[in-house]
This record gives C-alpha cells, sequence and structure tokens, in this order.
C-alpha cells in the first residue's frame, strides 16, 4: 500500500504489516534466493563478492521488464543494523546513468512487522553528469517492486 502523505515525485514508498516478527522478516528480505519469489521480475541474483550480507556486500539483480527486456543491476548494501530497535538496511544503485538508494525498515508491531521500503531515484544529467531527481524511474520503480511487500505478507500467511 503507498503511503497517503504527499511525496516528490522522485521518492518511492511502499509499507505493508506482515504477521512475523522483525527478525524472521529480516532473514528473509536479505536472503538474495527468495528475490524472485517477492519479485516475480527478478530472474536472476548473482553475489558479487564474497562478503556475509551486509555494508560491502553487493550483488547483481536481473529483471525481466516489459516482458522481454533484461535489466541488470549492480547492488551494494551501504548500512545495515540488524539488530537495532527498528532493524534496517539500505541499498545503493548506481550504474553511471542512473542512482537509486532505497531503505528496508522494519517497526514491531502488535500483528508482527510493520515493513516499510523507501528512497529516492535521480539520473545523471548529460552535460554536468550533476545528480537530478528521476520521477520516471521512480515511477518505474513503483510499478515493478508494488507486490513486493504484499508477496513478503503473503509468504509468511502461507499463502505462495
Amino acid at each position: 500500500m503507498c503511503g497517503a502523505m504527499s511525496r516528490p515525485e522522485h521518492v518511492f514508498y511502499f509499507e505493508e504489516d506482515v504477521p512475523a516478527s522483525p527478525a524472521d522478516v529480516f532473514a528473509v528480505i536479505t536472503d538474495l534466493s527468495m528475490a524472485g519469489v517477492l519479485s516475480p521480475s527478478i530472474v536472476a541474483t548473482e553475489p558479487l563478492n564474497d562478503l556475509p550480507f551486509g555494508v560491502g556486500f553487493r550483488w547483481r539483480e536481473t529483471r525481466r521488464m516489459f516482458l522481454v527486456i533484461k535489466a541488470k543491476a549492480d547492488i551494494e548494501v551501504t548500512h545495515y543494523a540488524p539488530e537495532a530497535d527498528v532493524p534496517m538496511y539500505a541499498v545503493l544503485i548506481d550504474d553511471g546513468c542512473n542512482h537509486v538508494t532505497g531503505e528496508f525498515h522494519l517497526t514491531p508491531i502488535e500483528s508482527g512487522t510493520r515493513v516499510v521500503y523507501t528512497g529516492e531515484a535521480h539520473v545523471y544529467a548529460k552535460k554536468t553528469k550533476a545528480l537530478e531527481p528521476s520521477p520516471k524511474m521512480a515511477k518505474m520503480i513503483q510499478k515493478f517492486d508494488k507486490k513486493c511487500l504484499p508477496r513478503l505478507g503473503a509468504h509468511f500467511r502461507g499463502e505462495l
């Protein structure tokens, strides 16, 4: 479900209450083998280094977009706090054209965990190479990732 607050057009936001503990949710959302379950557009993931999942861990994600196009993105974990009161991790995707940051925050609630996934999408300006907000990229993320958190909830309810 999208947040009700008004946000800048280059910001994406997802929120879902999941019937599982923050630790269990964190284990699933940091497990690369679950990526395609949570987002069917992801057709492959591959670690790019030997680090455990945490700051500095990198992986490549391949997505099927618009039925036939396969897009690859290298992703790096930039912040990692699984033991915090509100466990979280953040990632950076930067391919020289697009610069996307994303954060997952897990808040304990009575029925399990409130998961918030939010971030910002930017592009590099062609002439100056300065970062500029990218509403187009944010809309694409909203389109391709809108089912991820509902599928996470469905996973914990045994519906997948």
